[in-house]
């Protein structure tokens, strides 16, 4: 595209379409999965030392639900990503701290882990910075 030229190619437009869909979609099934098996997340939490950790959870499945259908639907698209940006940085923090594990499969797991959901990160960056792309409510994604 060139500078100062509003028009997107179809690529330009369904590629960002398609990342928030794959991106959303994923924390919406996290969302999901944590309200089916609430109690074991609870305890996670509290054994990570989280003081209410249900109601510490049930936010996060707010943010993680309204976030993920933010970005499918590209409504506040650069907002969603934002808050899902410090959701996942939070949890991949808390929840796979492999630097404090002795050598072995637990910690190369979670290693894997932690950057996987780095990267997830680095993909909510992105469309903080680019916006939503083509085919989304908001033009801007502000």
């Amino acid at each position: 595209m060139i500078a100062g030229d509003e028009r997107m190619s179809v690529g330009e437009q369904l590629a960002p379409f398609l990342g928030r869909l794959l991106i959303g979609g994923y924390f919406l099934s996290w969302a999901w999965s944590q309200s089916q098996d609430f109690e074991y997340w609870s305890s996670i939490l509290l054994q990570k030392e989280i003081e209410r950790g249900p109601v510490v959870l049930s936010l996060i499945m707010v943010l993680m639900g309204l976030g993920g259908l933010g970005l499918i639907t590209g409504f506040r698209t650069k907002v969603a990503a934002l808050v899902l940006f410090a959701v996942t940085a939070f949890l991949t923090l808390l929840l796979h701290d492999f630097w404090t594990l002795p050598h072995g499969a637990e910690r190369v797991l979670q290693a894997q882990l932690f950057f996987k959901n780095m990267a997830i990160g680095g993909g909510l960056l992105v469309l903080v910075g680019s916006g939503p792309g083509g085919f989304a409510l908001d033009a801007d994604g502000d």
